[in-house]
């Protein structure tokens, strides 16, 4: 069960495409969204049923888009509305900062690939 997005950030032209969020077609991927990490310029998918979760990269705690109130403006609290619901996390239509230019201008899609 899950979806696929994209991200891109109209600052910089950061973009990553084809993200997996939920569970995977095997159901042993945990649940994945997407998080951010302070030090790296690439966003990450995490595992939001662990406890912690820490960067690939730098074993520093990342936040996940979906939680941190920090990463977002302009957000549209109209859960009809959302990019993506996994469980109790909704991504929402909105702007979020960039890993890459930190800027509030990342932007989250859905692609219309849905899977059960």
């Amino acid at each position: 069960m899950g979806g696929v997005v994209k991200s891109f950030c109209k600052s910089c032209n950061y973009k990553q495409d084809n993200l997996s969020l939920g569970h995977g077609f095997d159901f042993t991927r945990g649940s994945l969204m997407p998080a951010f990490c302070e030090s790296c310029d690439k966003l990450q998918l995490a595992d939001m049923d662990n406890e912690t979760n820490l960067c690939k990269i730098h074993k520093t705690p990342v936040s996940f888009y979906h939680q941190d109130e920090n990463l977002g403006k302009d957000l549209d609290p109209n859960p009809n509305k959302a990019i993506f619901k996994w469980k109790e996390a909704v991504l929402k239509k909105g702007n979020y900062k960039c890993p890459k230019c930190k800027n509030f201008s990342l932007q989250f899609k859905d692609k219309g690939i849905d899977w059960d």
